[in-house]
């Protein structure tokens, strides 16, 4: 039905295993924890499954000792994140292959 995790790694999204990406730990008196890989079946949508993940996700952050909490939104998950406090930073493009990119807008979080 649905899926959606947080980290304390660097890298914002995708696999670490990537160029340029960073598996090293965020320092939470420093950093922001990061929401990743948030995906809900169309056919569970607007029943409050992304909602009860993200709230888990921000407490656990909480409970680690994250004062922030950041994520890369898909432009389908932006108003989403806007009614649950998320404040959006610069769109940018990110190519998925040599003829296709997809358009992301990073968005943060005060957990305090």
């Amino acid at each position: 039905a649905g899926c959606g995790g947080w980290s304390f790694r660097e890298t914002l999204f995708g696999s670490d295993s990537e160029p340029n990406r960073s598996a090293e730990p965020v320092d939470p008196a420093r950093g922001a924890a990061r929401i990743r890989a948030f995906f809900i079946h169309p056919g569970f949508a607007r029943k409050g499954l992304a909602s009860l993940i993200l709230d888990e996700c921000e407490s656990a952050a909480r409970a680690y000792g994250f004062r922030q909490i950041q994520l890369t939104a898909t432009l389908s998950g932006v108003e989403f994140y806007r009614k649950k406090g998320y404040l959006p930073g610069t769109p940018f493009f990110h190519p998925l292959n040599p003829q296709l990119q997809i358009e992301f807008l990073p968005m943060t979080k005060c957990l305090e």
